[in-house]
């Protein structure tokens, strides 16, 4: 008897949960500003504020993009930016001379970015699909800084 309610409960959470997961990725896009704030010696500063509703993960890698070279580098940990905050982000500033620009990564903080998080790496989770386990990252670049 258990089995059986087991069965039939499982199979009509399975179409909710799957609709959920369809209709969650189908957010609109983030919208985040990022603003250069200046150089000074060795370092540039830059403002992003979180223009939604909702709380984002600002992560702490970030791509430095120059003359076709990408460099993936890090200034700290993950942030978690609520509606309306900003936070300023200080990295090591290019010293070539070169165009340059910086690339942000942000994500919606949601149950399965919080679920990742707390699991941490696991084998059973890399056999999910990304779409289905992580929140879409989403890419906010700087204008080119040729100073």
């Amino acid at each position: 008897m258990q089995k059986r309610m087991f069965i039939i409960v499982g199979s009509l959470l399975l179409p909710v949960g799957f609709a959920f997961l369809v209709l969650s990725s189908s957010l609109p896009p983030l919208r985040v500003a990022v603003s250069f704030g200046g150089r000074g010696t060795g370092v540039a500063t830059f403002n992003l504020t979180n223009q939604n509703s909702r709380s984002i993960h600002l992560c702490g890698t970030y791509f430095l993009r120059q003359q076709g070279i990408e460099q993936v580098l890090s200034f700290g940990p993950n942030i978690l930016l609520t509606n309306g905050q900003s936070h300023i982000v200080t990295i090591p500033a290019p010293t070539n001379g070169a165009p340059w620009r910086v690339v942000f990564i942000c994500s919606r903080d949601e149950w399965r970015r919080r679920l990742q998080d707390k699991i941490g790496p696991s084998r059973f989770l890399d056999c999910i699909p990304d779409a289905i386990r992580v929140a879409a990252p989403q890419h906010f670049e700087t204008d080119w800084i040729d100073k």
